[in-house]
């Protein structure tokens, strides 16, 4: 099991890597978004970052914007963002990251129908996972509530491009439906499971707590896990400016993993 955390993107991300390896992460779940992560930024500060890279002996998981919307329903809306995914996959690859992640579409309330969302969601994902091919890279797509993606629409995305792995967020996966619906996706999509996002929450916001500030019950989240026979990266996406937290999160999660 490897531990990560996410850079904050409206910090320097050379400081942010530096920061994780005082901290003993393995590596960088690298969002390359503004206003400081662009892809543009990147490149400008690209030798600073191998550098806090190799000084860190950090690796990189990448991770694209999560407010781009791949199934816009204006096409000419949705081209720019599909462009702009592809720079930010680019751009996570450059680093050396092997598998870069998707977040949620929230669009689906703005089609006319649940088929014509998943039809246009489908189809971006598909050439987004094109764009990971061709540069080397695994495409990751993370869940969250039923109502941006269902279970079994995601299982007919993976029919469909089978190259393509999954994220488990434990903390989306427990805003719909609690401890259990964390387990039923890790067994669910334990073939499918390449990495995992760790936060707490209190079941109704996906607030992005200290592990154990929350309700979630670790214990049975990390069973749930091992029981899938995951043993990867798992990123603590711990938001907040005290870098305390993270370090107790981080404590916390490898003594739950030691024990369960």
């Amino acid at each position: 099991m490897m531990l990560g955390a996410m850079n904050n993107p409206n910090k320097a991300v050379a400081k942010e890597i530096l920061r994780f390896g005082e901290l003993g992460f393995s590596y960088v779940d690298l969002t390359a978004e503004a206003p400081q992560a662009t892809p543009e930024l990147l490149t400008k500060h690209e030798k600073q970052i191998r550098d806090a890279l190799s000084t860190s002996k950090m690796k990189v998981v990448g991770h694209t914007p999560w407010f781009f919307e791949i199934s816009h329903p204006y096409d000419s809306i949705r081209k720019a963002v599909m462009n702009e995914m592809k720079s930010s996959i680019a751009a996570c690859a450059k680093f050396g990251a092997e598998k870069v992640g998707i977040h949620p579409d929230p669009m689906s309330f703005v089609h006319p129908s649940r088929d014509k969302f998943l039809s246009v969601y489908s189809d971006s994902v598909a050439e987004l996972n094109k764009h990971c091919l061709d540069l080397g890279v695994t495409l990751l797509i993370e869940t969250f509530e039923d109502k941006f993606l269902r279970p079994k629409e995601l299982e007919e995305i993976f029919i469909r491009l089978p190259d393509a792995r999954f994220t488990l967020d434990v903390g989306h996966a427990f805003l719909n439906g609690g401890d259990v619906s964390i387990e039923n996706m890790a067994k669910k999509f334990s073939d499918k499971l390449l990495h995992v996002h760790a936060s707490d929450n209190n079941g109704k916001d996906d607030l992005h707590l200290p592990i154990g500030a929350g309700k979630i019950n670790w214990e049975k989240a990390v069973k749930a896990l091992k029981a899938a026979g995951y043993d990867g990266t798992i990123t603590l996406e711990v938001f907040s400016q005290d870098t305390e937290y993270l370090q107790i999160s981080k404590r916390k999660f490898e003594e739950i993993w030691r024990g369960g």
